[in-house]
């Protein structure tokens, strides 16, 4: 009966254990991952829609900060953007855009905006960095483009860094990139998933030999650790689909598509990993049948006489 109760409460707590293994090792290969983080963010960065709007949100803070600076610069903008030198400020700023977004997609920016990437990563994951250009407000994601103005400006006209025209240090570029539900507890969620990354799978691993060490009947058994992995699986599935839609109510000046794409292409490894873990149940649940089957059919076999 003891042995009974013990192999119950260990299925049940086999169930969870799984599910928090299956993420752990799914968000150690992803959302840690700096790597697979940029690509992924470079990847929404990169669609149309996210150029245009960054775009907008860059060309009146990059024209006041030059202007700002030196108001002799307006003779250059002006016909840069298609206008003349005593044009109004936001007919001047509206022709910047469409040269702003042609040097997004330019070579030249890869790398501040690679740095910026890489710098929005390490606090979402809870580094703390006094120098960072990213910093996270309640649930809003806020960063410092000033270091992404200068390659775009570098972009538009090479010539500028000669004549002394740059954004100058101290420059109020912030921007909001991102806001989601939830988003201030990334940064102490991740740490403790990075740290007990290593930890749980084998957590799980031990739970489920002990079941079927403890239980009566071995194939039975088997097959009770294949369903409690199966339904980790559909858990994990079901955390996905929960997820998505707070996601949804993700917002971003950037793109408003920009935290959803994220999150779907952040996640698809994941759900191929649970659906990969159900299918592992379903084995171990027919194999803990065939167990079941051939092991009752010898314990009913009886014994010669002597």
């Amino acid at each position: 009966m003891l042995r009974t109760l013990l192999a119950a409460l260990l299925v049940l707590a086999l169930i969870p254990a799984v599910a928090a293994a299956n993420a752990s090792t799914w968000a150690k290969r992803s959302v840690l991952d700096q790597q697979t983080f940029t690509e992924t963010v470079d990847r929404a960065l990169d669609e149309p829609e996210a150029e245009d709007a960054l775009a907008k949100q860059l060309a009146p803070i990059l024209f006041d900060a030059l202007v700002g600076a030196n108001d002799q610069v307006r003779r250059i903008l002006g016909p840069i953007a298609g206008q003349s030198a005593d044009a109004p400020d936001d007919a001047i700023i509206r022709g910047l855009e469409p040269r702003i977004e042609a040097a997004l997609q330019n070579p030249r920016i890869e790398a501040a905006r690679e740095r910026l990437v890489i710098a929005a990563h390490g606090a979402l994951i809870g580094l703390d960095d006094p120098d960072s250009t990213v910093r996270i407000v309640g649930d809003s994601l806020y960063v410092d483009a000033a270091d992404l103005l200068r390659a775009v400006l570098d972009a538009i006209e090479p010539r500028f860094g000669s004549l002394g025209i740059s954004v100058p240090a101290g420059t109020d570029a912030e921007i909001q990139l991102a806001s989601s539900p939830g988003l201030e507890a990334t940064g102490v969620v991740l740490p403790a998933i990075d740290r007990l990354a290593t930890i749980l799978p084998l957590v799980a691993i031990a739970t489920a030999l002990l079941v079927v060490v403890v239980a009566h009947r071995r194939g039975r058994a088997l097959q009770v650790v294949g369903l409690a992995v199966s339904l980790a699986g559909v858990a994990c599935l079901l955390v996905v689909w929960l997820g998505g839609i707070a996601v949804a109510g993700g917002e971003s000046p950037i793109s408003p598509q920009l935290v959803q794409s994220t999150y779907k292409a952040m996640t698809s490894d994941f759900v191929t990993q649970s659906m990969a873990l159900m299918l592992g149940g379903l084995v171990l649940l027919v194999i803990g049948g065939v167990v079941s089957v051939f092991g009752g059919g010898r314990r009913a076999t009886p014994r010669p006489a002597r």
